[in-house]
């Protein structure tokens, strides 16, 4: 769900940020996340687990929020929710990589948790980036 969330987030984030840095990781999240969901999704296909196919409601109703925001202000709240999405992904991540039961999910989660680290390293950087003067 979160991986959904952040590749549409990332689309709207090409439409309506205002910087070019808030554009270009938007763009790197629509296509490393779709990338990432279609692996994911052939990993569990052949395990016959089932995925969520929709967002939560809480994930919507951040879309539709930053849908309503444009410009700077939408920049900043892109930012944050990339961080608090990232960070929600690191967690489930480290845990499956750790605690996981099949060891197939077991190395993708390992594999894919350097990526999501390199991506919230990145937007704290831009978030740093234009907190200085």
């Amino acid at each position: 769900q979160l991986s959904m969330m952040e590749v549409e987030l990332g689309r709207l984030a090409v439409k309506r940020g205002s910087s070019a840095g808030v554009k270009q990781y938007g763009q790197e999240m629509v296509e490393e996340h779709t990338r990432a969901n279609q692996e994911l999704m052939q990993l569990v296909m052949k395990k016959q687990v089932e995925l969520p196919t929709e967002m939560s409601t809480q994930n919507t109703a951040m879309i539709d929020r930053l849908s309503g925001l444009s410009g700077k202000s939408f920049d900043t709240a892109y930012k944050q929710a990339m961080i608090d999405s990232h960070n929600q992904a690191i967690a489930l991540f480290q845990a499956q990589s750790q605690q996981g039961q099949d060891p197939e999910l077991k190395a993708w989660a390992t594999q894919k948790l350097p990526n999501l680290q390199a991506h919230l390293e990145m937007v704290n950087q831009m978030l740093a980036d234009t907190s200085q003067p």
